[in-house]
This record gives C-alpha cells, sequence and structure tokens, in this order.
C-alpha cells in the first residue's frame, strides 16, 4: 500500500492538473486512513471534471468520512443524477447512501452495480446485503449460494448465509460447514467465521453444547486479534459519571425545545431494533436508525471550542461539560437534516448514545430518551454470539463482557439518580410478553396516540441495517427469553461477576 500510495503522490506531484492522477490520490489516502489528506483531492479531482459523475461519487463518500451527512447525500444524488456508466461508480453510491441511512437508495445502486458487473463479487456480495436489509431473504440467500459455489474459501459468505434466517432440521448447512471447516485450518480469519456460521446453525437446531463449544473457539480466535482494554471503557464511564455530578446536571441546559428526537439507547442485541420498528410503524414516527450524529457533533463542538487542547477521551468527557449546550442541540438536530423533520418524531436507536445520556438532556431538554433493558446474562448471551465486526470489542471476551457491563449498569443508574423520571426503562421481555401494553406505555410517554399499526411492525417494508434485520420480519416471539439457560455451564465466569457486583440473576 505504502509503494501504491508513492506512485500516486508522484503522479499527481507531476502532472496537479489531471483530474485522473487527484482522485488516485485521495483513494490511495482514504485506503491508508488519512481522509482529510484524500479529502482536498478529492475536491481538485472534481473541480477539474465537474461532469464525472465517479468523482462526485467520491466526493460525497469523502464527506461521509467527515460525518457531513447531509452534504454526502446530496453529492450522492448529484452523482446519480448523470446517471453513471462505471459499476464501481454505484458501488461507492452504495456506501454514501448507507452511510446517510438510505438504504432503499443504497438497495437500487448495489441492484445496479451488481447488473452492470455480474461477475464481480464484492457487488454481488453487497447486493446481498442490501436485500437482507429490505427483508428480501430468499434472493440473499441465493446470491450467496452462488457465491460460496464459486468462491469456497471466501469464509465470509458462510457466516452471513448463516444469519439470514433460522435454519431448520430440513433445511441447513452445518454438514457442509464441518466438511470445509478443515480447509479453513491456521487461517484465523477463516476459522472465525466457519466457527460462527456452525455455532449460529446448531443453535437454530437446539444444539446447545456444539454451538457454544463452536462459539467460545470462534469468539477467542477473534479476540487474540484485537488490541483492546477494557478498562479504558470502564474508566470512561466512571469519569462520565463523575463529571456529570448533581452540580452540573442542576445547571440550566440548551435553549432547543424541539421535541422531535426519540433516543432510544442501551447495550446491543436487547431489542432496540424491535421497539424502533414498533414505534416506527406510528404515522408521526420517523425510525431514522443508528445515527452517529450526537457522537460527531459532540467532538467537533469540542474541537472548536477547546482548539489546540489536548482532546483524548478523558479530557473530552470533562471539558463537555463546559460546551455551549444549545450549539450542540442545534448542530445535532441540523445534521440530521434532510431526512429528519418531516415528521413530529423520529427515532436515534444509537445504543451507544446511553454514554450521552446527560449530554443529550442538557442539549436537547425536551427530547425522549427511551432505555432498552434486558435480562443480564440474556443480554450478554446475545452480544456475545453476535459477529459486530469492528463494532463492540468487549463481546469476544466474557470477562471484557462482564466488567463492561457492570460498568454500564453504574452508569445508568447513575442517570437515573441524576435524572429521575427522565429516562424511560423498557424491558425486553416486557415487549415480547405484553407486547400492546408495553408498546402502550411508550406512546404515552412519547405523548403520542395509539395506533394498532405499531403491533404489525413485521409487515412493514422498510429496510434495517442492524443485527436483527431477519428477526424484525417476524412477529414477536418469546422463545429469545431465558435462553442463557442453554448454556449455562459455559456461560458461569459472567454469572460470578455479576454476582459479586450485586447484580441480580
Amino acid at each position: 500500500m505504502r509503494a501504491a500510495l508513492h506512485s500516486a503522490r508522484a503522479l499527481f506531484t507531476e502532472h496537479p492538473e489531471v483530474a485522473e492522477y487527484a482522485y488516485i490520490l485521495s483513494e490511495a489516502l482514504v485506503a491508508v486512513g488519512r481522509t482529510d489528506e484524500a479529502f482536498g483531492l478529492a475536491i481538485a479531482a472534481m473541480d477539474a471534471a465537474p461532469e464525472n459523475p465517479h468523482f462526485i461519487a467520491h466526493y460525497a463518500s469523502c464527506l461521509l468520512n467527515q460525518g457531513r451527512f447531509d452534504e454526502a447525500l446530496a453529492e450522492a444524488n448529484a452523482s446519480l443524477g448523470k446517471k453513471p456508466t462505471n459499476a464501481f461508480t454505484y458501488q461507492i453510491l452504495g456506501v454514501v447512501y448507507t452511510g446517510c441511512g438510505e438504504l432503499d437508495k443504497a438497495l437500487d445502486v448495489s441492484e445496479k452495480a451488481a447488473a452492470m458487473a455480474p461477475d464481480e463479487k464484492d457487488l454481488q456480495f453487497n447486493l446481498a446485503t442490501g436485500l437482507r436489509s429490505a427483508g428480501r431473504l430468499e434472493e440473499a440467500e441465493s446470491i450467496y449460494d452462488r457465491l460460496i459455489r464459486d468462491n469456497p474459501r471466501d469464509w465470509e459468505l458462510y457466516r452471513n448465509r448463516a444469519d439470514l434466517r433460522r435454519q431448520t432440521t430440513e433445511r441447513n448447512h452445518i454438514v457442509q460447514l464441518e466438511t470445509v471447516l478443515p480447509q479453513a485450518s491456521g487461517n484465523a480469519r477463516g476459522e472465525i467465521q466457519l466457527h460462527g456460521a456452525l455455532a449460529k446453525e446448531l443453535s437454530d437446531l437446539g444444539d446447545y453444547s456444539r454451538s457454544f463449544a463452536h462459539l467460545k473457539k470462534s469468539a477467542d480466535l477473534r479476540r487474540r486479534m484485537l488490541q483492546y482494554d477494557v478498562a479504558g471503557d470502564v474508566e470512561t464511564m466512571q469519569a462520565l459519571a463523575d463529571a456529570f455530578n448533581s452540580n452540573v446536571m442542576s445547571t440550566a441546559g440548551g435553549l432547543v425545545d424541539c421535541e422531535e428526537p426519540i433516543f432510544i439507547v442501551g447495550l446491543p442485541r436487547t431489542g432496540s431494533t424491535l421497539l424502533e420498528r414498533m414505534l416506527g410503524s406510528h404515522s408521526d414516527v420517523f425510525a431514522a436508525g443508528e445515527l452517529q450524529n450526537f457522537a460527531i457533533e459532540l467532538v467537533k463542538l469540542a474541537k472548536s471550542t477547546f482548539a489546540g487542547e489536548r482532546l483524548d477521551k478523558l479530557s473530552l468527557v470533562n471539558k463537555s461539560t463546559r460546551l455551549d449546550f444549545s450549539a450542540l442541540g442545534a448542530n445535532y438536530l441540523d445534521s440530521t437534516r434532510p431526512r429528519t423533520g418531516s415528521s413530529r418524531f423520529f427515532i436515534d436507536k444509537m445504543p451507544l448514545n446511553f454514554l450521552y445520556i446527560g449530554l443529550i438532556h442538557l442539549a436537547l431538554p425536551a427530547a425522549r430518551i427511551i432505555h432498552l433493558t434486558r435480562h443480564p446474562m440474556d443480554a450478554c448471551y446475545a452480544i456475545y454470539k453476535t459477529p459486530f465486526d469492528q463494532a463492540y470489542p468487549y463481546s469476544y471476551d466474557l470477562q471484557d463482557l462482564g466488567r463492561y457491563y457492570i460498568a454500564y449498569r453504574q452508569l445508568m443508574d447513575h442517570w437515573h439518580a441524576m435524572l429521575p423520571g427522565r429516562v424511560l426503562d423498557v424491558a425486553y421481555e416486557d415487549l415480547v410478553s405484553n407486547t400492546e401494553g408495553t408498546i402502550r406505555q411508550v406512546l404515552e410517554y412519547c405523548d403520542l396516540e395509539w395506533q394498532p399499526a405499531c403491533l404489525d411492525f413485521h409487515q412493514s417494508l422498510a429496510p434495517t441495517n442492524t443485527a436483527s434485520a431477519a428477526q424484525v420480519r417476524e412477529p414477536v416471539y418469546t422463545s429469545s427469553v431465558a435462553k442463557w439457560r442453554h448454556v449455562e455451564e459455559g456461560l458461569a465466569p459472567l454469572r460470578t461477576m455479576f454476582e459479586q457486583a450485586g447484580i441480580g440473576i
């Protein structure tokens, strides 16, 4: 990669007027993570060839990397309007539309890209991902089957296919997975995917002992590949509790009285997508998905407010108590436009926003905050067995997971103590066992009238891009309650940690 970057820079230095060379250097800089430099060169390429839809699409992706979602979306639309003829332009647009939450458009351009280059594996893979988000699971599985046949050593395909649906005795891939597993021996990434796929399919068939054995192998391999120390996250959560104390939380908040945002927060795999689909089926509510906007706007405002000062994770926590809360609230709302603003409410279901409840309260005092809870063992088991790619690095080791969960619970206890009655707790168990009663409680908290459509969420055609994309196409089921009991022995270290921390099981 370094050699390619050097060659690209040499070409651009010799011929800075050539748009293609500016674009190539910009792409090379993105590949090595130097996105700020890449941004300037993306502008240079687009300025030199303003009608080139590929350069416009690349510029849109650079805007996305900077968290400028509304501008990225506008440029993506401009590129699309010029009717690209290159499949890889549509591929870039798919990434931008996905990042901007426009999943319908992302699927549309992915279908165009795949049709233009049917032999390009990456484009077919992207199409399968888009089909999964749209609930077109049979079509997605057909693509994975074809890709696996043509690329039998692309191990990620097996895991993605396993996650598409609930496997059955009559229709599963266990024999195939057990056959190819030895072929991945020594390839840690391959073993992670195949052990994970076997864990998922065996669990679906009720073979929990064998499932957990494969799950642990997958998780252990994944953990060894990470440079992560859960102590940093635990320290940050404690710092948040210390910084947002009673003195800070009793100060006047921002002046933004907009009631539009409904934040759904908590840990992943606790039912947040289920609640989002139910609440988002209401005619006055728009489900915007897992927005990163609040954290991005927080960092932006802190950098401008404290320019030149150190701004690592802990100093950001402490300095955030001295921000202009009105500006933070306004900036957050502006950053969600134009997707939001056309309905009375919109849902932001980024789970990690539980970290920012204090700031959300101060910046957006009229916003609703709903916290999804779940039995600690079920929550952690669900997290442990989900492949999150780059997110949630604490999820691959039971000790890490237990320490993170305990710190999360302590922080939530702090928010409730500082803001009594401000945050509505909704238990996953109540949501699936007393669905109508629970959703009525949520609607009342949001000042919304009852609509029966909230119970027909599974019939919605709206796409979703979360780990629950397949499950939310089904009616409510209770089979995931107390599922941890099936692997109680394997999860014993977690139970011990929780009991020692005073968390009831």
